[in-house]
């Protein structure tokens, strides 16, 4: 039985009968009967706090309030947050700590450096009665989702003990039908690739602790260098002469849209100033427009595009559902984007600018759709794989109008490893492949059980 849309950053069944999940884009917190209805909105991200999604949650007994995590960046200024159910109040629990998980008159939390610790906490008054105490020393949370590998109810814990390889950390690689041949660049925290034009170049960021920055890599010697120097920066994108990258940074509050030359050779220019979380999702291959995305209050995700000449934007798709990823054409005469207005993430192309076609790529879900280099080719993701839908070129022998004729979706790898993919000269694929701290065929994961795990910490008072 399906009782509400949600994308699985937890949810929690209440003693009333309720629950409490996350859902939406950008994830906040829902509450609906668990025999069904309509899910009630519970909060939403505040960008001038620079939140940018709620996940985790946990109702505390009695169902009247509960507790969740604000994420803004990393795991070094997450919050563990209390809201009262009926009287709408929030308060601060935790600064710096993520996962937060009450049990037996004690709150949880995960630290950056894979501590659990726990303190006596009073769920009615929301206040913590005393310093934390360290519970587990190897419980490491996930860099960019801020989850702990660990579940508590009465007196039994169990949880996942981190291992050698951090979790979170991943590695570039090129890959060609399901060969792979992995770029010159030691495993990192890589976040997002984007291609260059021609393919010479990527454009990725890298987190390290907490902050994140672009870098240039060159994918042939794994030469590597630093774009950006202030704030928090992510999603890169390449203009069509390979002369800018455009990115998000928080360095001045939300989100906003910033670019720098690729040489470096000036300061980095902030191209909008918004109350809204933005981020570059496209340049045109003319280099007079931006595409991005923009945070709306009602609306969630949507895409608007910038005139860069009078820095003046335009909403191009502004719609109840969310709208996500858009990409030009190499062409410029399509667009491809996500949207969620069928209930799931599908890939959909615009015509452009006259946006009068309309097509439907993909029919089981998909994620992050991005053109070959060539434009003979629309790729998007879904679950590890990546498909691939074949469409002439507008305006050649085989398509010399306006409409556009996608062909059927074959599907041209699969991999548990997948996390990010973007074009590469020739048809093949570069990737963010997940550096796993085991390989679940030969080393399953260690599951370790604590019961009585109170008596390790000081008696309650």
């Amino acid at each position: 039985m399906t009782i509400a849309p949600a994308y699985g950053e937890g949810g929690s069944w209440g003693d009333d009968g309720t629950i409490v999940f996350a859902s939406g884009r950008p994830t906040a917190l829902f509450r609906v009967p668990a025999a069904g209805g309509k899910p009630t909105r519970l909060t939403t991200p505040d960008p001038a706090k620079g939140e940018v999604e709620h996940w985790w949650p946990q109702l505390l007994p009695g169902s009247e309030a509960v507790i969740f995590t604000a994420w803004s960046t990393t795991l070094y200024d997450a919050r563990v947050e209390w809201l009262s159910l009926r009287t709408g109040e929030r308060r601060t629990l935790v600064v710096g700590g993520a996962a937060g998980r009450y049990a037996d008159g004690r709150l949880l939390w995960a630290r950056p450096d894979g501590t659990v610790v726990a303190a006596p906490f009073d769920p009615r008054s929301s206040r913590l009665l005393a310093e934390p105490a360290p519970l587990l020393a190897d419980v490491v949370p996930h860099p960019f989702y801020a989850f702990a590998q660990l579940a508590v109810g009465g007196d039994t814990l169990v949880y996942l003990p981190g291992t050698a390889t951090p979790i979170g950390q991943r590695r570039l690689a090129r890959v060609d039908d399901k060969i792979e041949h992995p770029l010159p660049l030691p495993s990192r925290f890589f976040r997002n690739l984007k291609t260059a034009p021609g393919g010479g170049k990527l454009a990725a960021t890298l987190l390290a602790r907490d902050r994140s920055d672009v870098w240039v890599i060159d994918p042939h010697d794994g030469a590597m260098s630093r774009l950006t120097f202030d704030g928090f920066n992510i999603e890169p994108v390449w203009s069509a002469d390979g002369a800018w990258v455009a990115y998000a940074s928080n360095r001045l509050g939300p989100f906003n849209v910033y670019r720098r030359r690729t040489d470096g050779s000036q300061p980095a220019e902030r191209l909008l100033a918004s109350a809204h979380h933005q981020h570059p999702t496209s340049f045109s291959p003319d280099g007079r427009e931006l595409m991005m995305g923009d945070v709306g209050d009602d609306t969630g995700f949507d895409l608007w595009v910038l005139d860069l000449a009078t820095r003046r934007p335009r909403p191009l798709l502004r719609t109840p559902a969310n709208e996500l990823y858009a990409v030009w054409s190499p062409d410029g005469r399509w667009f491809a984007y996500m949207s969620d207005e069928s209930g799931q993430y599908e890939a959909y192309v615009r015509s452009y600018p006259d946006m009068g076609g309309r097509w439907q790529v993909s029919s089981d879900g998909a994620f992050d759709p991005f053109w070959s280099l060539d434009g003979r080719t629309l790729y998007f993701l879904r679950d590890g794989q990546i498909w691939a839908v074949p469409v002439a070129p507008s305006g050649d022998k085989l398509n010399p109008g306006r409409e556009l004729h996608p062909g059927p979706p074959r599907q041209v790898t699969h991999r548990d490893d997948l996390e990010l993919a973007a074009p590469a000269p020739g048809g093949g694929i570069y990737a963010i492949l997940e550096q796993r701290p085991y390989d679940p065929k030969e080393t399953p994961p260690e599951v370790r059980v604590v019961t009585g795990w109170q008596t390790t910490l000081p008696a309650l008072r």
